[in-house]
């Protein structure tokens, strides 16, 4: 390489050098990061001044400026931000810099104390610490309103806390004010049900709790859940006393006496309900086999519900009604009417009208079935299956399992049953290896139509063979159960664990529901008691844990009922008994629960 080449190459050398320093220069400016390294940040970001000062008064301005020590950001502002009073137009809020700019568009109204409470909507911009219960207040008189009240809100039904509901009060005494008018106060429950109103005038109130459906703060939609009071209060304020322990050193504490205010009313109850007035009507139809119909309703129906087949006045049917009273299964007994394709039905039912009087109200309906033995041209397909359709069923007992000794066994037919031969069914006792025939009692649910029990004077820890032959059971379908052998035994009685029940009551004069639950919240046994019954015996239970539970039911229907606000009916109260009651096998325990 000569000398002018050579020049040439470490000039170029460098050139390349130069520029791919350049580009790291500019490449690593334009990738500006937080220095990593160091603590955590975990602290929430702080207020380092206000335009105008919190617990500022005689406040006219349309503007509010909120100066945080770091950047900041609004977390689902529109549910966590609480205003109160409520303002008819919505604030508008922005956020500029590390500032919080709002802008008020409702007018203020005189002599009023408005508390800004933010929730968990303010957080800092890297690390997502909240500024929890952020609360920025003013008043538009010479004074900030001081008193308080607080308590807490439960389902009535299973009295879990209730939370993220609108607990509300009123200056307006009327009936009609949470149905009407806008409250003067508001608050939101927490996680645990609590509420605090702060920053109220001294007045009477009415008080009322709403899960706001449609976010007005008006009670107007009849899904929306509620609670109330029956009586008005006044806060007040009483000045107390409390003593309380300083360290002095690390040898001496010393007592001291300590003054502060107490708030009341300051352990309100309420308890949320949904009223029982939602208006009737059918949801869907379907119909599900040629002789099987079913018809699902929005609620619960009344006794008075009627089915007809236009065409075929007093058809034989049977009709059956779920646990829960809402869906109708209406079966078809004659299959020369169940075998064509389009049948019409009329359906009558109670429906409440504007007055809330119970109105006759019907449905005309077409239900089509089109049996899949048939193609489209109308012919019957060839059948694939040699073996004929049986008649299907739940059992509670299983081959080769124990079955409780102290509880029948069940059978849940697919469709009602019209016919039984119980000279088809046998029960064995197994006694060394040889079979005793036993006596047996089958009997029809007194609730539901296609269950049976068989029960039988079970010994424990014993084993059983029940044979159940074909053509015992028909159903309205004409199908006939199948034969089958079941193999099983009884539990040991000292596998069972027993609870007494002592009930210590202070006042009562009402009719009481008692329910033994587990912890899955099962219902395992209910017993309505008496009014002087304070002994109550639950044998034969399985090991494992329970609770009880109390409904105190007032019109004596052996059900809990909810309330009604225009009629100023609170629901049933209810009431648990929290501690697990461990049952264990061959085991007796004893409970005293004090109501």
């Amino acid at each position: 390489m000569n000398k002018n080449n050579f020049f040439k190459f470490f000039y170029m050398q460098i050139k390349y050098i130069f520029f791919y320093i350049i580009f790291f220069i500019l490449f690593s400016c334009a990738r500006q990061s937080s220095p990593t390294g160091g603590e955590k940040d975990i602290k929430p970001p702080v207020l380092l001044e206000s335009k105008p000062d919190n617990l500022s008064k005689n406040f006219k301005s349309k503007k509010i400026i909120l100066k945080f020590d770091e950047y900041v950001q609004l977390k689902d502002v529109e549910n966590n931000l609480l205003i109160s009073p409520p303002m008819l137009e919505k604030a508008e809020i922005k956020l500029k810099g590390k500032s919080i700019l709002i802008k008020l568009k409702s007018e203020l109204e005189d002599s009023t104390t408005y508390n800004f409470n933010f929730g968990d909507a303010i957080v800092d911009n890297n690390e997502g610490n909240i500024l929890k219960d952020f609360k920025f207040i003013f008043s538009t008189s010479n004074e900030i309103d001081s008193f308080s009240i607080c308590g807490n809100l439960k389902n009535a039904f299973d009295l879990k806390a209730e939370e993220n509901v609108m607990v509300m009060i009123y200056e307006n005494l009327n009936d009609t004010a949470p149905e009407k008018t806008i409250p003067i106060y508001i608050d939101r429950t927490d996680k645990n049900g609590n509420f605090f109103i702060k920053n109220i005038k001294k007045k009477k109130y009415k008080i009322f709790a709403l899960k706001d459906a449609n976010s007005n703060f008006l009670f107007d939609m009849p899904n929306e859940n509620i609670a109330f009071l029956d009586t008005f209060f006044i806060p007040t304020v009483e000045l107390d006393f409390r003593k309380d322990t300083i360290k002095l050193d690390s040898l001496k504490d010393s007592i001291v006496t300590k003054k502060y205010f107490d708030f009341k009313p300051n352990d309100i109850e309420l308890f949320l309900f949904e009223e029982d007035n939602k208006r009737q009507f059918l949801i869907e139809n379907i119909r599900e086999k040629a002789y099987k119909c079913i018809f699902i309703f929005n609620r619960n129906l009344k006794e008075n519900l009627k089915i007809e087949i236009l065409g075929h006045k007093n058809t034989s049917s049977i009709i059956e009604t779920n646990p829960t009273k809402d869906t109708i299964f209406f079966w078809i007994k004659d299959s020369l009417i169940y075998k064509k394709d389009t049948l019409n039905f009329v359906i009558s039912y109670a429906q409440k009208d504007s007055t809330e009087k119970f109105q006759l109200v019907n449905d005309t309906l077409r239900m089509v079935f089109k049996d899949k033995k048939v193609n489209k041209k109308g012919i019957f397909k060839k059948k694939k299956i040699i073996n004929k359709e049986k008649l299907k069923y739940l059992t509670n007992v299983k081959n080769g399992q124990k079955i409780n000794f102290n509880s029948p066994i069940y059978f849940e037919f697919e469709n009602p049953i019209k016919k039984i031969d119980n000279e088809k069914i046998k029960l064995f006792k197994i006694v060394d290896s040889l079979k005793e025939e036993e006596k047996f009692f089958l009997k029809k649910s007194d609730n539901f139509i296609r269950k049976f029990f068989l029960n039988a004077n079970w010994q424990e820890n014993s084993s059983y063979e029940l044979l159940i032959d074909s053509l015992c059971f028909l159903g309205i379908s004409d199908l006939y159960n199948d034969s089958i052998l079941y193999k099983f035994q009884t539990q040991e009685a000292e596998f069972y664990g027993e609870i007494i029940l002592n009930l210590e009551f202070i006042k009562n004069k009402t009719k009481l529901i008692l329910q033994l639950m587990d912890k899955k919240n099962n219902i395992i046994a209910e017993k309505f008691l008496k009014l002087d019954e304070k002994k109550i015996e639950f044998d034969f239970l399985d090991p494992g844990n329970y609770f009880f539970k109390i409904i105190f039911d007032e019109n004596g229907n052996k059900k809990w009922d909810t309330g009604n606000y225009k009629n100023k009916i609170q629901p049933e109260k209810t009431k648990f008994y929290m501690d697990e009651i461990n049952v264990r096998s061959n085991w007796e325990m004893e409970v005293h629960w004090k109501l």
